[in-house]
């Protein structure tokens, strides 16, 4: 992996306290508050049968920051979606990415109860997401 200002993120999903991985969320990364000069949703990922999203390089700030006096923050964040049909949306933000170095983000999904819905995102649960390096559908 090379180190050009990019820092690496993979996702991992799982349920019942790391017992199951869960295959087939959708998860969704968007630069915080236009981090890097990005808007909205960067990348768009599913888990694996593992539970696990393919590794992806991310725009991060130079390592030399934590170098230099001041309060600059030495990393980029990202504000990570994760949902899946039957589970409570979980909603990871300020996600910090550091320029060379590769991170795994856990995330435990909760089931929904009998007969509940999932309202809490601001999303339409309908809506149909596509990967935006293929094109592929998502759902």
């Amino acid at each position: 992996m090379e180190d050009n200002n990019v820092g690496y993120l993979r996702v991992r999903v799982y349920g019942a306290d790391e017992a199951f991985p869960i295959e087939g969320a959708i998860v969704l990364i968007s630069a915080a508050d236009g981090e890097n000069g990005e808007n909205g949703i960067v990348r768009s990922l599913r888990t694996d049968a593992s539970g696990v999203t393919e590794t992806v390089a991310l725009p991060a700030k130079p390592r030399g920051l934590s170098e230099e006096p001041g309060n600059i923050d030495p990393f980029a964040v990202y504000n990570v979606e994760i949902k899946k049909d039957g589970y409570y949306t979980v909603n990871d933000i300020n996600v910090p990415i550091f320029e060379g170095i590769a991170s795994t983000l856990p995330v435990r999904l909760v089931p929904l109860g009998f007969g509940q819905t999932n309202y809490g995102t601001g999303y339409n649960e309908n809506r149909i997401y596509n990967d935006i390096s293929t094109g592929e559908n998502l759902q």
